[in-house]
């Protein structure tokens, strides 16, 4: 990968609960992931937050879904996996 783009860190949570909630944030991000994707040899991350600010891990794993997180070349589950593999 040329490049590693943290996409919107803070956008995910702040659509859960409410604060800074940006009407038509989701299918922003997802557009995002797709055209970040489509530029060339670059890897996606879409940000889940920091896991104190909101608790509701369901509630942040919905908002990730309508994110385009499934879109993206890593996620909250896949990027300690990528991470390692790039290091050894």
């Amino acid at each position: 990968m040329a490049a590693t783009v943290v996409l919107e860190s803070d956008a995910v949570p702040h659509e859960v609960s409410g604060w800074g909630r940006v009407e038509g944030r989701p299918e922003l991000l997802t557009v995002a992931v797709e055209v970040l994707k489509a530029a060339g040899p670059v890897a996606v991350y879409v940000d889940a937050g920091n896991p104190g600010f909101v608790t509701d891990t369901g509630a942040i794993a919905d908002a990730l879904k309508r994110s385009g997180v499934g879109r993206a070349t890593a996620s909250p589950s896949t990027w300690p996996t990528t991470t390692r593999r790039r290091t050894s």
